[in-house]
């Protein structure tokens, strides 16, 4: 897994870091290893994946190096052999990333999504939300099965943000996922004709009304290996025969909807 892949090259058993400039070197940290010597900055670093691995938009389809989670794996599978696994991932990082350093200061993180700039693609209004309504933080705590870097991630750096970011308390943010689970009742939505549709391979699905929650009035559907809403995606010749029954299992829900409220329109005009 990535998480030990790099835990074992940053602590021995004592803990203490090791390797730092190699390590630097061989992802392109800007600073070097003075960088990593900021356990914020090393959790910055390693919080997310390390790699970019898309889980939430992987399309089979892409034809870019590295560019879904196919492509990832075949290039670590043929270069694990020739390449210790640190350096696969050092690889791929930089091949990501270009010619520029990776620059993985975290206080420029916060000043970064403090700014007007992280408007572009709607990051900070998202951030906005996440601190303000849905409290929804994809973590990697020490205890947890996740792939990744475990420990790396916890909810302590997503409510730094909210307080840097948007003057938002860790409690406020507490006290405003539970306000918006208590109006929309999460698993249990007092509503109907919502149609719960979700990818097998997409994280997001975990949280969502799937056979275990769902009832006649809130049907649900699960896309065999699609990733996040990829049914909606402008549809192509090598979308997946999955893909495409989603999007017909849709088209038949609401028609069969629409066709319920003929009926009543008619009923009532007789």
């Amino acid at each position: 897994a990535i998480g030990s892949i790099i835990q074992k090259s940053f602590f021995n058993g004592s803990k203490h870091y090791l390797g730092l400039e190699r390590i630097a070197k061989l992802f392109n940290i800007c600073d070097g290893k003075e960088s990593l010597k900021n356990i914020s900055n090393v959790q910055n670093f390693l919080s997310e994946s390390v790699i970019e691995i898309p889980m939430q938009s992987n399309d089979p389809s892409c034809k870019e190096q590295n560019c879904n989670i196919e492509k990832l794996c075949q290039t670590v599978l043929e270069k694990h052999s020739k390449m210790s696994p640190l350096d696969v991932l050092a690889e791929i990082r930089l091949a990501q990333n270009g010619e520029d350093c990776d620059d993985i200061v975290w206080e420029k993180q916060l000043d970064y999504l403090s700014s007007p700039v992280a408007q572009k693609g709607g990051l900070r209004s998202w951030l906005w939300q996440t601190c303000n309504e849905f409290g929804f933080y994809q973590t990697c705590q020490k205890s947890s099965q996740c792939p990744f870097a475990r420990g790396f991630h916890n909810l302590n750096q997503d409510f730094e943000i909210c307080q840097t970011a948007f003057n938002v308390s860790s409690d406020e943010v507490k006290s405003n996922a539970h306000d918006t689970l208590e109006l929309y009742k999460g698993w249990d939505m007092q509503t109907n004709r919502v149609f719960n549709v979700n990818g097998d391979i997409d994280p997001w699905s975990t949280l969502a009304i799937t056979k275990d929650h769902g009832t006649q009035n809130l049907p649900n559907y699960m896309v065999k290996g699609a990733s996040h809403h990829f049914w909606t995606h402008e549809v192509k010749e090598s979308d997946s025969e999955s893909v495409n029954t989603a999007r017909e299992k849709i088209h038949e829900q609401v028609t069969a909807w629409l066709d319920e409220d003929a009926l009543v329109t008619v009923s009532a005009k007789e």
